[in-house]
């Protein structure tokens, strides 16, 4: 879970850098979403669920995430106005690949490593 808040920081600072000062709330709401997610789908579903089938637990995890992202996206298009758009959607999906990504490097264990 430390993890996942280092990439929202990574992801939330290079994302506020690079939109500017107008969209630094949507980039950091967007890293957000994905931060709440990613925690809630691993301690759902590694935890407590599937707490001896990881690899089931990672493939529902993905399938949470992509769940997320299509409410996300049609919320968006729910908007009157189409909302923040891309500035919020670019940083929660960076969230999510980055620590799907990892995901599999810190549940391998120290064994695993070397």
């Amino acid at each position: 879970m430390l993890a996942t808040l280092g990439v929202v920081a990574l992801v939330g600072c290079a994302g506020g850098w690079i939109a500017g000062p107008g969209s630094r709330g949507a980039v950091w709401l967007g890293a957000g979403i994905a931060a709440v997610a990613q925690v809630f789908l691993f301690v759902l579903l590694f935890v407590i669920v599937f707490s001896k089938r990881p690899l089931l637990a990672h493939g529902l995890g993905m399938a949470g995430r992509f769940a997320v992202l299509a409410a996300v996206m049609v919320a968006l298009m729910l908007t009157p106005d189409g909302g923040p758009g891309t500035t919020l959607l670019l940083p929660l999906i960076a969230v999510q690949f980055l620590t799907t990504l990892l995901e599999p490097f810190f549940l391998s264990g120290p064994e695993r490593v070397r």
